[in-house]
C-alpha cells in the first residue's frame, strides 16, 4: 500500500514536471518564432531601404540614358525594376512598385522646391 502511494506520488510529481516542461518548451519556441520573424523583417527593411538608395541614383542615370526617346517613362520603369532585381533579387512587384512611387515623388518634390522663389523680406 505504501509503495503504491509512493509510486502513484511519483508519477503525479512526473507528471507535473511533463505539463511544466510542455509548457515551457512552447513558450521557448513562440519566443524564438518571434525573433525569427522580426530578423526577417529587419531583414526585408534593410533591403527595400537600400533598393530605394539605389533606385534614386538609378533615376538620375535612367533620365540621362532614356534622354532622347520621348515619352520613355514605361521603359525607364521596366529597366529600373530589371536593374534593381539584379542587384537585390529578393524585391517583390509591390516593394518594386512602392520604390518607383517613392523616387518619383522624391524627385517631384525636389522639383517643386527648387521652383519655389524665395520670399525676401524687407527689415526696417
Amino acid at each position: 500500500m505504501k509503495e503504491q502511494i509512493l509510486s502513484m506520488g511519483v508519477q503525479f510529481i512526473i507528471g507535473v514536471f511533463g505539463i511544466i516542461g510542455t509548457f515551457v518548451l512552447k513558450k521557448v519556441a513562440d519566443a524564438v518564432e518571434v525573433q525569427k520573424q522580426a530578423l526577417a523583417a529587419k531583414k526585408d527593411a534593410y533591403n527595400y531601404n537600400r533598393a530605394l538608395n539605389i533606385g534614386n541614383g538609378l533615376y538620375y542615370a535612367l533620365e540621362d540614358e532614356f534622354k532622347d526617346l520621348a515619352k520613355a517613362g514605361e521603359q525607364k520603369k521596366a529597366e529600373m525594376e530589371k536593374r534593381l532585381l539584379e542587384i537585390i533579387p529578393g524585391l517583390t512587384q509591390n516593394e518594386l512598385d512602392a520604390i518607383n512611387k517613392e523616387v518619383c515623388n522624391g524627385v517631384t518634390k525636389i522639383g517643386t522646391e527648387v521652383l519655389t522663389p524665395i520670399e525676401v523680406k524687407e527689415q526696417n
